[in-house]
């Protein structure tokens, strides 16, 4: 893969900073999908088996695209998910562009077997319900506490406690080893859960049987296959220290939306123990101060611009609530992880907020994107596009580097 920068002066109206990711750029007289008078001297060059599908070299192509401060995004299908990743961890970046394929909010796919696999090993060898979950300290390598557990649970019900009536269902997802559903599914009607591993449900649902919680329905199965549930109209979804799992931001907003599908016409959605992506250096810094250990650089870590803008992709929410986690106990689920409240109102049509800057979205369809929420910039934008990008010259096999 190829990826270059490219500086353009759309006419004295604006500098665009435009990011390809895409395997081949081509110039020349014919077979043109970039003019050779545009291509910068100097372009950010990374070898497929340095960054390809698995991310790998991700956080250098990340602070290189930091460093070049890139309003736009075009990119190729097969390096979507890297470029829908960098277009809301880069505050500069305005827009995205797939420039082949059909459908720029595709979800990510993502390793189901090989995370059912993991957790089920991890059932395995558990011998209480905090390793069962995998709650280890990043920070000090060991197990977290039974009182810091106990706060993580707390939580959860100081936060939507007040919400909850007798008469709701509730559905969690990654109900994992029970820590939550133990607290909440006594004060509800009924409370449905899924887990990716099969010997997670089945631990847990003999804690429930010896805890005497019987209005719980649990069932093996992907987030992204919760729209096959057959549950009751949920009054509330819990999301709690599992989003950091997801393998993209576009799964993220098709599992929400697929929980607003399940729902009532009112309810909340509650997001736990989310990573905050704007503390990432803080944590980073930490732990480099012992011993110098590094985070799972496979975990997402979450933007606020992205949670803001989730009223915009996920229709029927009305209303993001952000809140810092309860606890004494000073550790890495207090000081790097938030919690976010999303209120359900799927009679109310909600428009567009200013937060929302970055657009997802194929070529053909950035003049109507443009039109459609009056934005100028894009207008500029896509006038000096025009003159780098030739649709007929885009070929998808048998090309070679000019």
């Amino acid at each position: 893969m190829i990826i270059a920068s490219i500086e353009k002066d759309n006419g004295g109206c604006c500098m665009s900073r435009i990011l390809v990711l895409a395997k081949k750029i081509y110039h020349g007289e014919t077979n043109s999908l970039f003019s050779s008078q545009i291509l910068e001297k100097e372009m950010l060059l990374y070898e497929t088996d340095r960054i390809g599908k698995r991310r790998k070299g991700y956080e250098e192509l990340y602070f290189e695209a930091k460093a070049f401060k890139a309003d736009t995004l075009l990119c190729e299908e097969e390096f979507l998910d890297v470029a829908i990743k960098l277009s809301w961890q880069l505050e500069s970046v305005q827009r995205l562009i797939l420039i082949d394929g059909e459908n720029p909010m595709q979800p990510e796919s993502g390793e189901k077997k090989v995370q059912a696999l993991l957790w089920d090993n991890i059932a395995d060898k558990s011998d209480d319900i905090i390793s069962q979950s995998g709650w280890v300290s990043s920070i000090s390598g060991e197990p977290f506490s039974q009182e810091e557990m106990d706060e993580y649970a707390g939580n959860v019900l100081e936060k939507i406690g007040g919400y909850l009536r007798s008469t709701d269902n509730v559905l969690e997802i990654g109900v994992a080893s029970g820590i939550t559903c133990f607290k909440v599914a006594p004060k509800v009607s009924m409370y449905y859960g899924i887990d990716l591993s099969k010997k997670t449900i089945e631990k847990t649902e003999r804690e429930l049987a010896i805890r005497g919680i019987v209005n719980v329905q649990l069932e093996q199965r992907d987030a992204s296959e919760i729209e096959k549930l057959k549950v009751d109209k949920i009054d509330c979804v819990i999301i709690n220290s599992v989003a950091q799992y997801f393998p993209g931001y576009n799964y993220f907003f098709d599992v929400l939306r697929k929980c607003v599908s399940l729902m009532n016409d009112n309810g909340i959605i509650f997001l736990g123990d989310m990573l905050s992506f704007e503390m990432i250096e803080k944590f980073d810094e930490e732990l480099s101060l012992v011993g110098g250990k590094r985070r799972n650089k496979r975990d997402l870590w979450y933007p606020k611009k992205l949670i803001e803008a989730i009223p915009f992709y996920v229709g029927g929410v009305c209303k993001v609530e952000y809140s810092p986690k309860v606890g004494n106990i000073s550790n890495e689920l207090v000081k790097y992880r938030k919690d976010i409240l999303l209120f359900v109102d799927k009679t109310k049509s909600y428009s567009a907020c200013d937060a929302v800057k970055t657009y997802s979205l194929m070529w053909k369809d950035l003049k109507e994107i443009a039109l459609k929420y009056n934005d100028s910039y894009a207008f500029e934008v896509l006038g000096g596009i025009k003159d780098l990008i030739s649709e007929s010259a885009i070929r998808k096999e048998n090309m070679v580097c000019q």
